[in-house]
């Protein structure tokens, strides 16, 4: 069995006997305790969580910039929509002023 095989739980078992042998129980449980239930190449470290936290930055920032990119498109093209419409109504104001009786 390799160090990165996970420890069936008769191997765990046959362990905390022999441990309570040479140590006692109370010792045995403690240290039995401190052994992590799953493989050791599994737990996160603090440099991974670090890793993690960095990538999760970037992408969120990257999704704030498009965001914000379209927050801008869709601004510009309401102005533009709003000036047209009251270039529009201008123009109908215009004519109806004209055409109208004296």
């Amino acid at each position: 069995m390799s160090a990165s095989d996970p420890i069936s739980e008769k191997v765990r078992w046959a362990l905390m006997r022999r441990l309570i042998e040479v140590l006692g129980e109370e010792e045995a449980e403690t240290l039995m305790e401190s052994l992590p239930p799953v493989v050791w190449h599994q737990i996160a470290t603090k440099g991974d969580l670090t890793d993690l936290e960095e990538r999760l930055k970037a992408e969120f920032v990257l999704q704030n910039g498009e965001f914000a990119l379209q927050l801008a498109r869709m601004t510009r093209t309401m102005v533009i929509t709003f000036i047209s419409v009251s270039v529009a109504m201008l123009g109908v104001m215009v004519a109806i002023v004209h055409t109208a009786p004296a």
